[in-house]
């Protein structure tokens, strides 16, 4: 086998990763700022087309008030730039935010120069117009407007008015609007976690594969096991990136990892509970959820290997088993430590699923065995 292929570092497929990645927390960044752009600025009134809307309007000229509801709120028309044409709307504000705002000088200049002066930014409510303020709306327009043959005022007017607000924004949001943030924030959030730990894990996973070339060139036991790959008696595992050669296991999941099959002393199955968040993101929440399920082996000098990596409790960890048991019949079985002589099941149907112990916990046994340069 080609030492290029063995050592392969699988970063652009982490690179992959990163980049669809980075685009979610783009497109929800981009969902949040939006979101977050119409709640504190508003949308412009030009486009707004639903009754409670929170608009802002730039207001080139304002008329004087025309009438006063039952609150005492004046009535006013505003002129805003559509293009390169007008728009006028019916606009309801108090006496006191009437001069606050800028409205009142606005509207003053408006009569006495009709010039161009600096427009006035405001806040407002869409709101659907009634009987009452149109029918006093409609004789004040023709004289705002300078045109006393106007037949239907509302052509332009629209069938709405604008109710002046000053809210802030914490006060303008409700619950649901909370939650949207909430989620939104934990959803980055998800997502810049599982970067970084792509990140790191390529990192150790690219230490490993340089290690393990290290190792190649000065460790005569390591290297002849990778050597034995090339034996036709060598069995190649795909699904797991595992070879069990005549003498050694060779593990490529992460790095390169090699020992002897005669110095197994236990075997067991090891559950290790995950979440994609890619795979939750493109495909629903539980098919990010996945369980991986792996043989951990205690060999002679005490150390744990992980390996046979497979998201399935299946057949295929049944057949890497019977095969090693075919070379190491001294090895114990599940947690229980059960010899080969004390199963009560034909080597040839093993299913370790039946061995007692051998499946269903995610304790590795932690302090028992030493840390391997692998793990």
């Amino acid at each position: 086998m080609e030492e290029k292929k063995l050592f392969k570092t699988g970063r652009w497929l982490a690179i992959i990763r990163v980049v669809f990645l980075s685009m979610f927390v783009l497109l929800f960044s981009y969902t949040g700022m939006i979101m977050m752009k119409d709640h504190w600025q508003g949308e412009n009134v030009l486009s707004a087309d639903t009754f409670g809307d929170y608009v802002y309007i730039d207001v080139m000229y304002a008329s004087p008030p025309f009438a006063s509801d039952s609150e005492g709120n004046k009535c006013i028309f505003v002129t805003t730039k559509d293009g390169d044409n007008f728009r006028d709307c019916m606009f309801v504000i108090s006496e006191r935010d009437f001069e606050k705002s800028g409205l009142k000088k606005l509207s003053e200049n408006t009569i006495e120069t009709a010039k161009d002066i600096p427009a006035v930014h405001v806040n407002a409510y869409l709101r659907e117009s009634y009987q009452q303020l149109n029918k006093v709306a409609e004789k004040y327009y023709k004289l705002y407007i300078g045109d006393e043959s106007l037949v239907n005022p509302f052509k332009y007017l629209g069938n709405f008015y604008l109710e002046y607000t000053e809210e802030g924004l914490f006060q303008r949001m409700d619950i649901m609007d909370y939650i949207v943030y909430v989620g939104l924030g934990i959803l980055i959030g998800m997502c810049v976690m599982e970067i970084v730990q792509i990140i790191k894990k390529q990192k150790r996973k690219e230490n490993k594969i340089a290690l393990c070339k290290e190792l190649y060139e000065r460790d005569g036991e390591y290297a002849k096991g990778i050597r034995e790959i090339d034996s036709p008696e060598t069995t190649f595992y795909k699904g797991a990136k595992l070879y069990i050669t005549p003498h050694y296991i060779v593990s490529i999941s992460e790095g390169v990892e090699v020992f002897r099959i005669e110095n197994i002393k236990e075997l067991y199955g090891y559950d290790k509970s995950s979440r994609n968040v890619l795979m939750s993101l493109l495909f629903g929440l539980f098919a990010g959820y996945r369980v991986e399920h792996a043989l951990a082996a205690v060999t002679s000098d005490n150390e744990l290997h992980l390996f046979a990596k497979f998201w399935r409790v299946g057949k295929m960890h049944d057949e890497i088993v019977r095969k090693l048991i075919q070379k190491n019949p001294n090895i114990l079985l599940g947690r229980k430590t059960v010899s080969v002589n004390e199963l009560e099941q034909n080597i040839s149907e093993l299913k370790l699923s039946n061995v007692p112990g051998f499946y269903g916990n995610v304790d590795v046994w932690k302090g028992r065995v030493k840390e391997t340069f692998i793990s």
